[in-house]
């Protein structure tokens, strides 16, 4: 396989098959669950998540002796800066990873950035950036200032 085909749709290739093809017959320890499963699924699953997450795009590199994945950072960010659109928003109404966030807040309750990260699976930094977007949004309210290791978050008093 070139390099240019990885990640390329219904293109598939194992790196090592005797080491795969051994890996897709050893269990991870207290599993019913393989180490390797060698379906060719690993890269589309990987870039499916990317496309979720807003990830612009990826970068393979292929050597002898390694393999490198180079991530770009977040299009929306960029676009929505020369554009001033808002990928969030549909006709003023909150979209996407943000009206998720939103959702999880029942009541009063405070939840962290780790709470929120973990419930709606995005990593930490991600859940952060959406979390400030909203706190300027007027739509959370912080409980502490942001390099506290108290910092939690809250609907503000007058939420709907």
């Amino acid at each position: 396989m070139a390099e240019g085909e990885l990640g390329t749709e219904g293109v598939t290739s194992s790196r090592n098959p005797v080491l795969s093809a051994l890996l897709q017959e050893v269990q991870l320890p207290d599993s019913d669950r393989v180490i390797c499963e060698n379906r060719g699924t690993g890269i589309p699953t990987m870039l499916e998540q990317l496309r979720r997450s807003g990830t612009a795009s990826v970068k393979f590199s292929n050597a002898i002796s390694h393999f490198t994945v180079t991530f770009t950072r977040d299009a929306r960010s960029s676009d929505e800066s020369r554009t001033g659109s808002d990928p969030d928003r549909a006709g003023g109404e909150l979209t996407g990873r943000p009206a998720e966030i939103l959702a999880l807040f029942t009541g009063q309750q405070d939840l962290t950035a780790s709470d929120i990260a973990q419930a709606i699976g995005l990593s930490k930094a991600m859940t952060n950036r959406h979390l400030a977007r909203l706190v300027t949004d007027g739509r959370l309210t912080a409980t502490a200032p942001p390099a506290s290791r108290n910092r939690a978050y809250r609907l503000p008093p007058n939420a709907p």
